[in-house]
């Protein structure tokens, strides 16, 4: 099974949460210019959204570790656009071995990086205040993560099941 779960409240941004005939994409309306993310006009609809990848996914990505290759590779050739939250980003880059440049350019160019905002920040507030005195091991980007997917309405893709205690039916994909 993949390291999936549905947020099972609508998406606050405007995106359709409801899943495709595959079960694992939401649809998702084009891009507002301010957030990245909001209600576009009747029929623009017009990518399919499958998940937000953790940091986990990405780096055994670049690592080169089979399954979550295979994971992406599936993904993009479907057509689904993966997601991660802006955080991701910074943590991709702070990670990075030399060696990873040019693979972690190419990365970061497939993914639909979704910004941290206004939203975000208070569900991932929310969260933490929910969870924070009984899983001590969570720290502020795993909120933001978690809040993202939330907002959004996105699969969840991470190895780090433990650090997500808000998603009861996540499973490690591998």
């Amino acid at each position: 099974m993949r390291a999936t779960t549905r947020s099972q409240t609508p998406s606050a941004c405007g995106c359709s949460t409801a899943p495709s005939a595959r079960g694992a994409s939401a649809r998702r309306p084009a891009p507002s210019t301010s957030s990245g993310c909001g209600p576009a006009p009747p029929g623009a609809c017009v990518e399919l959204m499958s998940a937000l990848a953790d940091t986990s996914i990405l780096i055994d990505y670049l690592r080169g570790l089979r399954p979550a290759r295979e994971l992406l590779r599936t993904a993009f050739e479907r057509g689904e656009v993966v997601s991660a939250s802006s955080l991701t980003r910074i943590e991709l880059s702070i990670g990075m071995r030399p060696a990873e440049r040019r693979r972690t350019d190419a990365l970061v160019a497939a993914i639909r990086w979704l910004p941290v905002d206004h939203t975000i920040a208070e569900e991932a507030d929310s969260l933490a205040r929910r969870y924070g005195s009984s899983h001590s091991g969570i720290d502020v980007v795993d909120y933001c993560v978690a809040a993202c997917a939330r907002v959004h309405g996105l699969d969840l893709w991470t190895l780090n099941v433990r650090h997500f205690p808000m998603f009861a039916e996540l499973e490690a994909p591998w």
